[in-house]
Formats: structure tokens, C-alpha cells, sequence
């Protein structure tokens, strides 16, 4: 009886794994089996929500995610929390709130069987999609410090000790959520406030996240400051190597046929074409500068670029036998 009942939990748990599969969640195998309780210190009241924590610990798996006097509202719905937080501008308690929702309904201590699992993971999405409705339908206000989940700044100052894939996940299934809504309510994600969203979001995730939900690039072209388009190729140019193919990327929103190797991406901007191919061509990459050539379709400003070329000293130039 003890081997039939032993095995049982065996093959649930097996089903578990293949739902976390489907889901895409199969890093959190690793973790899922063994947690320990968690724990919430001192307790304290305030209008409006019956219970708040400060400083909450919440150990998993012998981690623990320590959040510097964080409000973890645990007595109410994500969908209430989460507008509240956004009008306050508070991203490291959206921030925090978000996360510890997410982790506490991806748990499998107390899940029986794995269609269990499937029904916590729908209540994730199902009660995400309420907390966008709610942040947005009120003329778009403040819906923008929902993507503070995406500046990893942020997420190290709130909890410190989280893992890069429970970290992926968590983003992962904002993304979704996000991507779903937006596909549904066009309108909102056309009034998003692209140069509070540059401030919000990390710039290494900045163009990742508004592919993931479609953003419209002319309105980035036509709505986002000079200010932000410059820290945005000083970031890229100036950081590792990587993220000039990200620059690449950035500078082919804003091209056009009247464009010459000078002209600034955005007017009154600091930077163009020439220091971008100025910092390919010192940092000698081949592979990048073709990508460049490739992404240029006007034939001047091609030839423009490969007269510079021509053009360079051999210190500094790349060699013409590529």
C-alpha cells in the first residue's frame, strides 16, 4: 500500500514536469520540489489594506529573497495592488508585490495534482490581465511603471538573491500577459509614454520589450526625445561590443533616403551614421560592419560609407580584403 501510494506521488510529480514543459517554466524543476515556509515579519496596519509587511524574507529552496522594507500586500488581489502602486509611481513595490505573487502561485508545495498547476498558472495570466485593465482604463495614467519588472536595477534592490531563470520567468510571463492585452487594446499601447518607458526599463531590454508587444516604431520614431535617443546609442556604442548590433537595430528606425553619414538620427541629436561606423571600424568588426552595410537600402548612403572607408588610415580602418 505504502509503494502504490509512493509511486502515485511519483507520477504526479512527473505530471508536473511536463506542465511546467509546456509552459516553458522547466527551469523551475530545479527548485519546485523542496521549499520551506515562508515567513513574513512585522506586521503593521494601514487604511484601505488590511495587512502589510515590512522587510519580508521569503526563503525558497535555502534562497533567500531579502526586500529592504518592500510592502508585500498579501491580503489582497494583485489586480487591487498593482493600480494602486502604479499612482504612486512605487516600482519597487510593483516591483516586489509582482514578484512574490508570481513565485507564490508557481510554488508546488501544496499543488495535488498537476491540473492544479495548470489552474494556478491561468490564475496568474487571468488575474494579470484584470490588474492591466485596471491600471489602463483610466486614460492610460501611470501604466507605464508597470515595466518596472524589466529593469534589473530594480529587481537587485528588491530582492537580491532571486535566480537569473526564476527572474526570466517572472518577465517572461509579464511579456505574455502584456503582449496578449496589447493585442486587445491597441489604443492603449499607442498612448504609452515611450520616454517614461526609456527611463523605466533597462536599455539593454528596452527594444526587446516593445517587440514583444508590437510597439508601433514610427510612434517611437516620432514621439521619443532627443535626450533619450542619444543615452540610448551612448549606451550601446559605448558598452560592450554586443549591443552595436542593438544600435544597428535603434539606427534603422530612423533612417530615410535624405540621410547622409552626418545627419543626426534625431534632429538636434549628438549622434549618426559616422560614429557608429567610426566605432565598428575602431574596435575592428567585421561581421558588424557588414550587418551595417546590409541594413543601409539607400545606395548614397552606402557609398557614402565606403568612401569614408576608403577614405581611413590603416590604423584605423578595417582592411579592404574583407
Amino acid at each position: 500500500m505504502t509503494s502504490h501510494i509512493s509511486y502515485n506521488k511519483i507520477r504526479e510529480k512527473r505530471n508536473i514536469r511536463r506542465v511546467l514543459s509546456v509552459y516553458n517554466f522547466c527551469s523551475l524543476n530545479r527548485f519546485s520540489w523542496y521549499r520551506q515556509d515562508v515567513r513574513l515579519d512585522n506586521v503593521i496596519y494601514r487604511k484601505n489594506y488590511e495587512y502589510i509587511y515590512y522587510n519580508c524574507i521569503i526563503r525558497k529552496c535555502s534562497r533567500n529573497y531579502i526586500s529592504t522594507r518592500n510592502n508585500i500586500y498579501i491580503k489582497n488581489k494583485i489586480y487591487d495592488i498593482i493600480p494602486y502602486l502604479c499612482k504612486g509611481k512605487d516600482v519597487k513595490n510593483i516591483t516586489s508585490n509582482i514578484i512574490f505573487y508570481i513565485l507564490q502561485h508557481l510554488s508546488t508545495k501544496n499543488v495535488v495534482n498537476s491540473n492544479e498547476y495548470k489552474d494556478n498558472i491561468k490564475k496568474i495570466y487571468f488575474n494579470l490581465l484584470k490588474c492591466y485593465h485596471k491600471i489602463f482604463e483610466y486614460n492610460n495614467e501611470y501604466g507605464e511603471y508597470i515595466f518596472s519588472l524589466f529593469n534589473d536595477d530594480i529587481i537587485i534592490s528588491v530582492s537580491p538573491s532571486l535566480r537569473k531563470k526564476q527572474k526570466n520567468i517572472i518577465q517572461d510571463i509579464l511579456l505574455n500577459s502584456l503582449h496578449f492585452f496589447f493585442q486587445n487594446n491597441i489604443t492603449y499601447k499607442n498612448k504609452l509614454n515611450i520616454n517614461l518607458m526609456c527611463e523605466i526599463i533597462n536599455y539593454p531590454k528596452f527594444l526587446y520589450v516593445l517587440h514583444s508587444i508590437n510597439y508601433d516604431m514610427n510612434i517611437l520614431k516620432q514621439n521619443i526625445s532627443v535626450q533619450n535617443v542619444d543615452y540610448l546609442f551612448s549606451q550601446y556604442i559605448n558598452k560592450t561590443n554586443i549591443y552595436i548590433t542593438t544600435a544597428i537595430q535603434f539606427a534603422s528606425f530612423f533612417k530615410n533616403v535624405n540621410m547622409n553619414i552626418f545627419t543626426p538620427f534625431k534632429k538636434h541629436g549628438t549622434f549618426n551614421y559616422f560614429l557608429l561606423l567610426k566605432r565598428i571600424v575602431n574596435k575592428q568588426l567585421k561581421n558588424t560592419l557588414f550587418l551595417l552595410l546590409n541594413d543601409i537600402e539607400c545606395h548614397r548612403l552606402r557609398q557614402e560609407m565606403l568612401l569614408h572607408l576608403l577614405s581611413s588610415d590603416d590604423t584605423t580602418a578595417i582592411s579592404l580584403r574583407y
